[in-house]
Protein backbone atom coordinates (compact mmCIF):
# COMPACT_ATOMS: atom_id res chain seq x y z
CA UNK A 1 0.00 0.00 0.00
CA UNK A 2 1.24 3.37 -0.80
CA UNK A 3 0.92 6.29 1.70
CA UNK A 4 1.21 9.44 0.89
CA UNK A 5 3.43 12.27 3.96
CA UNK A 6 1.14 15.16 5.09
CA UNK A 7 2.43 17.71 7.89
CA UNK A 8 0.03 18.76 9.68
CA UNK A 9 0.00 21.88 11.39
CA UNK A 10 2.73 24.57 10.97
CA UNK A 11 4.69 22.59 9.25
CA UNK A 12 2.01 21.73 6.55
CA UNK A 13 2.95 25.37 5.21
CA UNK A 14 6.69 25.13 5.71
CA UNK A 15 7.11 26.56 8.92
CA UNK A 16 9.37 25.84 11.89
CA UNK A 17 7.89 24.42 14.40
CA UNK A 18 10.89 23.88 16.62
CA UNK A 19 10.96 27.54 17.44
CA UNK A 20 10.68 28.54 21.05
CA UNK A 21 7.60 28.66 22.80
CA UNK A 22 6.06 31.17 25.55
CA UNK A 23 3.64 31.75 27.67
CA UNK A 24 4.67 35.44 28.04
CA UNK A 25 2.23 38.22 28.55
CA UNK A 26 2.77 40.47 25.48
CA UNK A 27 1.52 44.12 24.14
CA UNK A 28 -1.65 42.08 22.54
CA UNK A 29 -2.68 40.31 25.61
CA UNK A 30 -3.08 43.95 26.82
CA UNK A 31 -4.95 45.15 24.36
CA UNK A 32 -9.13 45.70 25.03
CA UNK A 33 -11.09 43.79 23.10
CA UNK A 34 -15.20 43.29 23.27
CA UNK A 35 -17.09 40.47 25.09
CA UNK A 36 -18.43 37.87 22.80
CA UNK A 37 -21.86 38.98 23.48
CA UNK A 38 -21.23 43.00 23.03
CA UNK A 39 -19.54 41.22 19.59
CA UNK A 40 -22.40 40.01 18.46
CA UNK A 41 -24.69 42.99 19.42
CA UNK A 42 -22.66 45.58 17.74
CA UNK A 43 -22.75 44.02 14.55
CA UNK A 44 -23.85 45.66 11.09
CA UNK A 45 -27.21 43.95 10.82
CA UNK A 46 -28.28 44.43 15.09
CA UNK A 47 -30.87 46.66 15.53
CA UNK A 48 -28.68 48.22 18.65
CA UNK A 49 -25.93 49.44 16.10
CA UNK A 50 -27.36 53.05 15.44
CA UNK A 51 -25.74 52.23 11.42
CA UNK A 52 -28.98 49.64 11.14
CA UNK A 53 -31.14 52.44 11.84
CA UNK A 54 -29.78 55.06 9.42
CA UNK A 55 -29.78 52.11 6.93
CA UNK A 56 -33.47 51.78 7.52
CA UNK A 57 -34.72 55.35 6.72
CA UNK A 58 -31.97 55.72 4.58
CA UNK A 59 -33.74 52.90 2.52
CA UNK A 60 -36.92 53.89 2.79
CA UNK A 61 -36.74 57.74 2.51
CA UNK A 62 -34.60 57.56 -1.16
CA UNK A 63 -35.48 53.91 -2.23
CA UNK A 64 -39.08 52.25 -1.07
CA UNK A 65 -40.25 55.93 -1.82
CA UNK A 66 -40.78 55.85 -5.73
CA UNK A 67 -41.32 52.32 -6.02
CA UNK A 68 -43.98 51.15 -8.47
CA UNK A 69 -44.92 47.95 -9.99
CA UNK A 70 -48.06 46.93 -12.41
CA UNK A 71 -48.89 43.55 -13.85
CA UNK A 72 -51.06 42.25 -16.60
CA UNK A 73 -52.68 39.14 -17.67
CA UNK A 74 -54.58 39.42 -20.76
CA UNK A 75 -56.84 42.08 -20.71
CA UNK A 76 -56.40 42.90 -16.59
CA UNK A 77 -53.95 44.59 -15.37
CA UNK A 78 -53.26 46.17 -11.75
CA UNK A 79 -50.79 48.73 -10.49
CA UNK A 80 -48.96 49.83 -7.33
CA UNK A 81 -46.88 53.18 -7.24
CA UNK A 82 -45.41 55.14 -4.35
CA UNK A 83 -44.23 58.74 -5.35
CA UNK A 84 -44.11 60.73 -8.04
Amino acid sequence: MNTVYAPTGPARYGLNTAGPKSNATTELNAMATPADGVAKTGGLLSPSNPLFWFGVVAAVTLGLASVSTSVRAGDASAAFKVGK
